[in-house]
């Protein structure tokens, strides 16, 4: 009879054995879904926007108009620069008030980023020189500023001394054809 209990408990414990382990799974994958939606929605988006030539950043909310303008494709900055392998960059910017009623384009230019940064430094060293040029623009709410950006180009850095190294190697060519014998 003991068996028969013990047997009785079992199969009454499976179904809950059965939903804790479903429940487990199901938690994991969200939590996946959640990790992978931390580089944003926009770029899980873009490559379907690519390919049907459709905005599809503007679904749910009902008006055409309210585009997310996806950010530049070429990366910033990889963080690696090191003496020889330096990138600059000419990238083309726009801060923009998104504030409600209020919306307008506040500054437009190009600068020339000689320095490592990603996207995100980026923006805020431009919104911070456009603060400090413009005193009086702080009427604006800090948190409405947005800038779009584009890298239009990238070029090697040169070697730091660059033209002093040139100079030393053609002196010691000329030196080494003055003791050539004629």
């Amino acid at each position: 009879m003991g068996d028969m209990v013990e047997i009785w408990v079992r199969l009454m414990k499976l179904p809950w054995s059965v939903f804790n382990w479903g429940l487990a799974g199901s938690t994991r994958m969200v939590e996946r879904m959640r990790l992978a939606a931390g580089d944003g929605v926009e770029r899980m988006l873009a490559p379907l926007a690519a390919a049907g030539g459709k905005d599809l950043t503007t679904l749910g909310t009902g008006d055409p108009g309210a585009a997310t303008t996806l950010k530049e494709e070429k990366k910033m900055s990889d963080d690696s620069c090191g003496v020889t392998d330096c990138t600059i960059k000419l990238v083309q910017y726009t801060i923009v008030s998104i504030e409600r009623g209020k919306e307008e384009i506040l500054d437009q230019g190009k600068k020339l980023v000689t320095e490592p940064m990603d996207e995100c430094d980026f923006d805020n060293w431009v919104i911070a020189d456009f603060l400090c040029k413009n005193p009086n623009e702080c009427k604006h709410n800090r948190r409405y500023l947005r800038v779009a950006s584009e890298v239009l180009d990238t070029w090697q850095k040169q070697p730091l001394h660059y033209h002093e190294e040139q100079l030393k190697y053609l002196k010691r060519i000329a030196e080494g054809v003055n003791q050539v014998p004629s």
